[in-house]
């Protein structure tokens, strides 16, 4: 039996040491820019209220599938149950984020190394904090692991702001729980 404990998380604790993975029989990425909108109006009105505010978004709710280990390291691999298109938005915001960094300040070359290594796994470079299901072209695994370059290429130059909107915004923080299956409320 699966015990279900709901459990308030910032997005740091939520991301720290697991691997997420979409199941097949869940729908592709399909938000538009309203619904992106809507959440990145969220993570800005929560910026605005100050460094120790705290924001309900919604409920992703997750199960534990196992183990990996990566050189020293341990992830969960996780399932994503809810709150997948949620969790991809904030992911590829995250990566966006790290692509306007400036590597020439120092801070910021600091804060784009680590969204990198949240990102994608420096020592199995096939893994991916996010596995997506219904990626067959590697359009979101090529934008993380490469860029908006690669991505721009690979989508025939569309924009890649159809996927995300960069904003200097921070989002929200989180904590994390060992139990089966994980409700996390962003």
């Amino acid at each position: 039996m699966i015990t279900i404990q709901p459990q308030y998380l910032a997005l740091t604790k939520l991301f720290d040491g697991r691997l997420f993975r979409i199941p097949e029989y869940q729908r592709a990425y399909s938000w538009t820019w309203h619904q992106r909108e809507d959440l990145f109006g969220d993570i800005q009105k929560t910026y605005s209220k100050g460094a120790d505010a705290g924001h309900f978004m919604a409920a992703v709710v997750c199960l534990r599938r196992g183990k990996q280990v990566l050189g020293t390291d341990e992830f969960h691999v996780i399932e994503v149950v809810d709150g997948q298109q949620r969790l991809t938005t904030l992911i590829i915001l995250l990566n966006a984020l790290k692509l306007i960094l400036d590597d020439k300040v120092k801070a910021e070359s600091k804060l784009a190394l680590e969204l990198s290594d949240l990102l994608v796994k420096a020592e199995a470079d096939e893994l991916l904090l996010l596995q997506t299901n219904h990626d067959s072209s590697h359009h979101f695994s090529n934008y993380l692991r490469k860029g908006i370059a690669d991505a721009l290429k690979q989508r025939r130059r569309r924009r890649i702001a159809k996927f995300s909107r960069p904003s200097k915004t921070a989002p929200p923080s989180l904590e994390t729980g060992k139990n089966e299956a994980i409700v996390c409320f962003l």
